[in-house]
């Protein structure tokens, strides 16, 4: 089976080719992963500002240009009413999530935080997910200051960041402890979600809520510490980022990640289906044009209702 990996960043300076591509290429062995079964699906809030030589730029290596590599702005959805948390000229991750699901084009799929170096048994992690098929959450650690050459940490720098969970294998887990989580599971999967929920994205629940999702449609979900990527970030959390929520200005904020896990939501709610949107994009029409809601709502009922 092929694989995409989603990376997602909203960063200028997202180390993109530098640190997360050589860590990438460094996997990549025939018997487990080559280069032909690997696609990867970079969503560049700033990738529209890049020029099209930056957007068309050749990796120095034979093995760079093997690889099959998707630059995309994170595109617009449906639905940018007045109680998304993330409005529509500000980031949203489940967006851009939704957007790697739209163009995937692979039996699985992968999603990524930017900045990121692969640990070593990362794809490993993940080809054992594709052969007991399950969807597989993976650990992480954010440090500053850290250093990679040729896709390897070559000075470790200052953890700021410590993944909370504790296994020392591959456990079976659930949807509350996929917060923070890198992740792969077949494409399908996603689908059969509606994509992520974006309703709660700029709470932080909306791994959670995937997770909880997956579960209660009765896929297997578990946690494996070795799938593990090293995150930098920067000590200015504000650097080169762009505002990321509106949390406390809305008073429904805390409602839209807490009524899709009590209410059991099994699909995310948006009015739109990405299974749609998907083919239509892949078939070569445009992407959705935003719209405006006529009411606030959570399952057809006005979320005034839950505030």
């Amino acid at each position: 089976m092929k694989l995409t990996l989603i990376f997602i960043t909203s960063r200028r300076e997202s180390l993109f080719d530098e640190w997360f591509i050589p860590s990438l290429l460094n996997q990549l062995r025939p018997g487990d992963f080559g280069t032909n079964s690997i696609s990867v699906i970079k969503v560049d809030l700033y990738a529209s500002e890049k020029s099209e030589r930056w957007l068309k730029k050749s990796f120095t290596g034979e093995e760079f240009a093997l690889l099959n590599i998707l630059t995309t702005p994170p595109k617009p959805t449906v639905w940018q009413g007045p109680h998304r948390l993330t409005k529509s000229d500000w980031w949203a991750i489940s967006n851009a999530r939704n957007t790697g699901i739209c163009l995937c084009r692979t039996e699985w799929i992968a999603f990524l935080d930017d900045r990121c170096v692969l640990m070593p048994h990362y794809l490993k992690s993940i080809r054992e997910a594709m052969e007991d098929n399950y969807a597989v959450a993976g650990s992480y650690q954010k440090r500053f200051g850290m250093k990679v050459e040729n896709g390897s940490i070559t000075h470790a720098g200052e953890v700021t960041g410590e993944d909370p969970r504790r296994s020392v294998g591959v456990v079976k887990t659930y949807g509350n402890h996929w917060f923070g989580c890198n992740s792969a599971l077949p494409l399908e999967w996603c689908l059969e979600q509606n994509g992520w929920d974006e309703t709660c994205d700029s709470l932080g629940l909306e791994d959670v809520v995937f997770g909880n999702m997956l579960v209660q449609n009765g896929h297997i979900t578990k946690f494996d510490p070795a799938m593990r990527i090293i995150e930098d970030r920067p000590r200015d959390p504000g650097e080169g980022m762009p505002k990321r929520t509106d949390k406390g200005v809305s008073p429904n904020d805390k409602s839209h990640g807490l009524l899709n896990r009590i209410g059991g939501s099994k699909r995310a709610i948006h009015p739109f289906d990405i299974r749609d949107v998907r083919n239509k994009v892949l078939a070569g029409e445009p992407w959705p044009v935003p719209t405006q809601p006529d009411k606030d709502w959570w399952d057809q009922q006005p979320l005034s209702e839950f505030a």
